[in-house]
């Protein structure tokens, strides 16, 4: 039976993720056994440079309630350009908001393959309702 497929319509914003890479990178395995895994995003803005761009950071830590089988820190370091179009408070407050959909995918790219070459037990960040986080958190950092 052939797959219909809908044409999806790309509609592009005034703000773009111009480059992303790994900041840092803290792994550890160990011998626990709790499998009470917890996952933490932590979220940072720097100050706008060049007049149009400006430095954001997702920080993904996954850790357990005692003592698990590994511990994994991430920071991903990206920078979101601005075409002009919007203002210079619109442009923090919109890069903001957009940390974690815009560098969740590369985090959860490198919790994966970095626990697949550490030959621990896979962890894949679940999906997340991006709007209803943003409405929970109101301005707040995410976290635990």
């Amino acid at each position: 039976m052939p797959i219909d497929f809908e044409r999806y319509e790309f509609l592009k914003h005034h703000v773009q993720l111009k480059n992303v890479c790994l900041h840092e990178l803290e792994c550890r395995r160990s011998n626990g056994q709790d499998n009470r895994l917890n996952l933490s995003l932590e979220r940072a803005v720097g100050e706008v440079y060049e007049e149009n761009k400006i430095k954001i950071y997702l920080k993904a830590t996954i850790h357990f309630d005692d003592h698990g089988p590994f511990t994994l820190t991430c920071i991903h370091e990206g920078i979101c350009e601005s075409d002009g179009q919007i203002g210079s408070e619109e442009f923090v407050q919109f890069s903001h908001d957009q940390i974690v959909p815009l560098l969740l995918p590369y985090a959860r790219e490198c919790i994966a393959s970095t626990l697949l070459r550490m030959q621990v037990p896979p962890y894949i960040i679940p999906t997340l309702d991006t709007l209803q986080s943003m409405s929970l958190n109101h301005g707040n950092d995410i976290q635990e």
